[in-house]
């Protein structure tokens, strides 16, 4: 609901700190809530210190049409960022699979796959461990960095390529198989 304050400094739920560091003195306010259509409030509306006197039941109303219209266009900027996301997403998954189906080498389709993946499902970064079956291990090569993997240790990667089962692991950390050499190895920190 809005709140229509006649005398700000007068209402205790007034905060004049932001006067005092400005040197504005805030003497009415007229507060609305911003809804999307659903009814959820996504913003507030706040205008302060009417030209004549305090804010009317008129103002009210104009306020509330206005904040109306303005949570209409925050879901309507929120539906677009998102359908731009889906559509980055989908060109990416586009990019992938050509990449995939193009007579290209192993080298270039595991770039395409490390650097393709994680815009899809909005990862910070992609590894592809390929199957030495003379070795029993599982290699990457990124970079300068070479990994390799015991698959007769139970390790996160390991386990997937020997039970053929996703694993999602909310914290990478708290799960024994989890191997944090790698991370200290090559600087990063993983997370998920």
């Amino acid at each position: 609901e809005s709140v229509n304050i006649p005398d700000a400094y007068a209402d205790d739920r007034f905060d004049p700190s932001h006067d005092k560091k400005t040197g504005y003195k805030t003497d009415s306010i007229l507060c609305q809530p911003i809804q999307d259509t659903s009814g959820e409030i996504v913003g507030v509306m706040q205008v302060i210190n009417k030209a004549d006197g305090p804010f009317t039941q008129d103002d009210e109303e104009v306020s509330h049409i206005l904040a109306a219209q303005a949570g209409i266009a925050l879901k309507n900027a929120k539906s677009y960022r998102a359908q731009m996301a889906v559509q980055r997403k989908l060109r990416s998954v586009t990019d992938l699979v050509r990449g995939m189906n193009a007579d290209m080498g192993t080298n270039s389709l595991i770039f395409t796959m490390t650097t393709k993946a994680p815009l899809i499902v909005d990862a910070d970064r992609c590894t592809v461990f390929v199957v030495d079956e003379k070795q029993n291990q599982l290699v990457s090569t990124s970079g300068e960095v070479n990994i390799r993997i015991d698959l007769s240790k139970p390790t996160i990667a390991g386990s997937v390529a020997t039970s053929g089962e996703i694993i999602n692991i909310p914290d990478a950390y708290s799960d024994d198989r989890f191997n944090p050499l790698i991370d200290k190895k090559t600087g990063y920190k993983t997370n998920t």
